[in-house]
């Protein structure tokens, strides 16, 4: 028989338990997946994170943004593509895109330009149009901050922060591109963190700049810290794998693989240029890459042969190299007493074309959806 005060306590306990009402199993990777909640969900606190890829607003797009007005690409009756997310329209989400292009004068927005991707500070327009009411957040942690030098990444540092758009993986110090970034909704912190594989504090131009190392003893500090922080969602964006490849190598499933069992809740990855597998690992996400979101690269549909990765678009009748198709990810993130649920609830496709928007067919769509899902 129990002692008086200790069956007291277990009579409170047993009785928590069954207001939650909820029950559990255990899947194949051992982890622990709600099958019932008995409670209403009305009080279970939700917010909404959409992820898309890389933007690039310099070369053929800033040529034609400043030719035409910098608000040219969501003005008008043109097709915004956040416009499927339902959440994003309330101006209720959380985005989270990788910033290829930084800002600079002067700028390499030109019909022709080479790999130096130097934007002209007035597209910040674009993000500003891109993100509506929702809040954004964009990853520095690529190969080309150093295209813009020190003066570049002070400017974008401050542009950004004019118009209320954070950023991640890269400053003027390694304890700046170290700064985790949060965002609290309905009672969640997200908090977001971002790496490249070339990551490094170099001297470029008139002073120093730093991007975080795809380093896994860096990254699991980091993930500390977010514990530290009450993080509830901890969510990580890589840039890294082989350009136009569809599927990650071993080194980056591993890597992956890795952060998760360190803590990682969702790994949002980049740097293919083309939309890339779709991972579920002991029930958490990985999409290896979301492709280019707003990028002058169409002239993947002219490619059709060649060593990248392709897929038939049944619009154009032929095989090309997807460097203009969009992917957005959207998830549903929900607060449930003892932890936190991350739903990929909805994916979407878009096409560009000089930086325009439009639907892809729904043929071409499943054909790039076999070829990504696992």
């Amino acid at each position: 028989m129990l002692p008086k005060n200790l069956y007291n306590y277990s009579i409170i306990i047993f009785s928590c338990f069954l207001l939650l009402g909820s029950t559990f199993v255990l899947n194949k990777n051992n982890t622990r997946t709600n099958i019932a909640l008995s409670f209403n969900n009305k009080i279970t606190p939700s917010t909404y994170l959409v992820a898309g890829g890389d933007i690039m607003l310099s070369r053929y797009i800033g040529y034609l943004n400043k030719n035409q007005g910098y608000d040219r690409i969501f003005t008008g009756e043109n097709y915004h593509p956040l416009s499927s997310f339902s959440t994003c329209d309330r101006g209720e989400c959380t985005l989270l895109f990788n910033l290829e292009s930084l800002f600079t004068t002067p700028d390499n927005d030109i019909p022709k330009g080479w790999f130096l991707f130097q934007s002209n500070p007035q597209n910040v327009e674009t993000l500003n149009q891109l993100k509506k009411n929702n809040s954004l957040v964009l990853s520095l942690a690529n190969n080309h901050i150093i295209n813009v030098g020190y003066k570049g990444v002070k400017m974008t540092q401050e542009i950004l922060q004019e118009n209320s758009i954070a950023h991640i993986g890269a400053g003027l110090s390694p304890e700046e591109s170290e700064q985790m970034r949060s965002e609290e909704k309905n009672w969640i912190k997200l908090c977001f963190q971002s790496y490249s594989y070339d990551g490094q504090y170099v001297k470029v131009g008139e002073g120093k700049i730093s991007r975080n190392a795809l380093n896994a003893i860096k990254i699991k500090e980091q993930l500390q810290i977010m514990d530290e922080e009450n993080c509830d969602a901890k969510i990580l964006s890589l840039h890294r794998g082989a350009e136009y490849r569809l599927h990650p190598n071993r080194g980056q499933k591993n890597l992956a693989h890795e952060l998760i069992d360190a803590g990682t809740d969702l790994i949002i990855g980049g740097h293919s240029h083309v939309p890339g597998e779709i991972e579920q690992y002991k029930g958490k996400y990985i999409i290896y890459s979301l492709g280019n979101f707003l990028f002058d690269q169409s002239r993947g549909k002219r490619t059709n042969s060649g060593p990248y990765d392709t897929i038939y678009d049944h619009s154009l009748q032929k095989r090309t190299v997807p460097t203009y198709i969009a992917l957005l990810a959207g998830f549903k993130i929900e607060k449930r007493p003892f932890w936190i649920n991350i739903y990929l609830d909805q994916l979407e496709m878009t096409q560009t074309n000089d930086g325009i928007f439009s639907s892809i067919d729904n043929q071409t769509y499943q054909e790039m959806l076999n070829n990504i899902q696992q």
